[in-house]
């Protein structure tokens, strides 16, 4: 199944997106369109797996409006040039699972009305800093902010090199597609 045939109109889903990062590199931008229909709502994009000025730049050419996003780069402290129009947040280290559950509590928290949407752009690197008892639980924790403030649903990317990520994150998601 790709993404076209997903469902994410229905106002609360939370996907699972498994690819391979080359596909994946590709696919980005279209998935990112396709979440935040076509630029008019308002985003979270955790940056683990691309760089967020990449990302940023797929989304100003898709039209996506950056003015509304939240970005959180997991690997980076110092901001990109490009991101100073934006509200940008750095972890020191995908390790710091708590400052990100704290930082995306205060995020979620700040958006009254609902209506966004979080889009984690490589679950696969948790599993390189993180013990998959930990992933499991933020996992939990992440699926549950989403599903509790009343965003408009989620997607997890993770890569197909990665069966014990998947597993953890599929029993979790509404529905798992693959690009």
């Amino acid at each position: 199944m790709g993404f076209d045939k997903a469902e994410f109109s229905d106002g609360r889903a939370i996907l699972c997106v498994i690819s391979d990062m080359a596909k994946y590199q590709a696919s980005n931008p279209d998935i990112l369109a396709k979440v935040s229909q076509s630029g008019r709502l308002p985003g979270v994009y955790i940056a683990a797996g691309m760089p967020p000025t990449r990302a940023f730049q797929a989304m100003v050419e898709k039209k996506i409006d950056t003015a509304q996003m939240v970005f959180i780069d997991m690997k980076n402290t110092a901001r990109p040039q490009e991101l100073l129009c934006a509200k940008y947040f750095s972890i020191a280290s995908p390790s710091n699972l708590t400052d990100l559950s704290i930082l995306l509590a205060q995020v979620f928290g700040s958006r009254k009305g609902g209506g966004h949407y979080l889009y984690f752009d490589s679950f696969n690197t948790l599993a390189v800093y993180n013990k998959f008892e930990v992933i499991g639980r933020f996992s939990n924790y992440l699926v549950q902010q989403v599903r509790t403030k009343s965003a408009r649903g989620a997607i997890i990317v993770v890569g197909k090199n990665n069966p014990e990520a998947v597993n953890i994150i599929s029993t979790l998601v509404d529905e798992v597609v693959e690009v």
